[in-house]
C-alpha cells in the first residue's frame, strides 16, 4: 500500500503503485461526500490496440455532422466519449461506452464502436474548423486519454447506394439506382460519382464511371452487376459495393 497522509479532506498518497489503486471515497457518517477511482497506467499493460495516434478509426457516412469511431481494447475496459466543435465553451457531455468485461477474457482483445454527432454542424457551410474527440478509457491496469482532431471531409464515406434496378434488353443492360439512405441532400448539391462494374455471360467483364446520374444503359449480354459511390469533390474513400445483382 502507498504512504498516504490525511488534511481534512485531503489524502495525499506517496508512492502510488498497482496495489494502491481503487476507488477512495470519502463519507460523514452514512453519507458519501466525495468518490475518486485511481488507476496507475502500467506500460506493460496497453489498454487499446495499435499507436495512440491510430487506436482510434473514424467515418462519416455524410456531411450531418455524425460520426462512428471504433477501436479495439485488449483487456476488459469501459469507455467514455465526447465529440466538440468549441471545446472548453461548455461542459462535456459524454456518451458512455459499456465494455461487456464478463465475456472477454484477459486475453481477448474486444472491439468498441460509438455514434456521435454534433448538433450545430451545417453542411451548406465551410468547415474552418475541426471536430475534437475526447477519449478516455479505463481498466483494472491502466487508463487512456486520447484527443483527436476530425474534419468530416476527410473521413467522409458514403453508404453503398440503393434501390439498384437492372433490366437485359435488346442486347443492352439498363440500370438506375439512388444514392444512399444516408447521403446528404439535396443530391443535386451534394454530388456522387459512381463506379459500376459487371459480368457478362461469355465470362467478359467491365467498369465504367459516371459523376452525377443514376441511370445508363451498356451494350451487351449483361448477367450481373454491382455498384459503388464516394464523393468526387474530396476524393473520399468509396463506399463498400453493392451485392452482386443477377440481371
Amino acid at each position: 500500500m502507498a504512504e498516504y497522509y490525511v488534511a481534512g479532506r485531503t489524502l495525499t498518497l506517496q508512492g502510488l503503485d498497482q496495489p494502491a489503486t481503487g476507488n477512495y471515497s470519502c463519507w460523514r457518517g452514512p453519507r458519501l461526500l466525495d468518490s475518486t477511482y485511481v488507476v496507475v497506467s502500467d506500460p506493460e499493460y496497453p489498454l487499446l490496440q495499435g499507436s495512440p495516434g491510430h487506436a482510434v478509426t473514424c467515418q462519416a457516412e455524410s456531411y450531418h455532422g455524425e460520426l462512428t469511431c471504433s477501436w479495439t481494447a485488449l483487456r476488459p475496459a469501459t469507455f467514455r466519449a465526447h465529440l466538440s466543435r468549441n471545446p472548453g465553451s461548455a461542459p462535456r457531455t459524454w456518451v458512455y461506452v459499456g465494455g461487456g468485461a464478463a465475456l472477454q477474457g484477459p486475453d481477448q482483445p474486444q472491439s468498441f464502436t460509438v455514434t456521435l454527432a454534433d448538433g450545430t454542424f451545417c453542411p451548406f457551410a465551410e468547415e474552418p474548423r475541426p471536430l475534437e474527440l475526447a477519449l478516455e478509457g479505463i481498466s483494472a491496469e491502466s487508463f487512456v486519454n486520447i484527443t483527436r482532431r476530425i474534419f468530416l471531409r476527410d473521413i467522409v464515406r458514403p453508404g453503398p447506394p440503393q434501390d439498384v434496378a437492372a433490366q437485359s434488353k435488346g442486347g443492352r443492360l439498363y440500370l438506375s439506382w439512388a444514392p444512399p439512405a444516408s447521403w446528404s441532400s439535396p443530391h443535386s448539391y451534394f454530388l456522387l460519382r459512381y463506379q459500376l462494374e459487371y459480368k457478362q455471360w461469355d465470362g467478359t467483364t467491365g467498369s465504367l464511371q459516371l459523376d452525377g446520374v443514376t441511370e445508363m444503359s451498356v451494350e451487351g449480354d449483361v448477367r450481373w452487376v454491382q455498384i459503388r459511390c464516394q464523393d468526387p469533390l474530396v476524393n473520399s474513400t468509396w463506399s463498400p459495393w453493392t451485392t452482386w445483382q443477377k440481371v
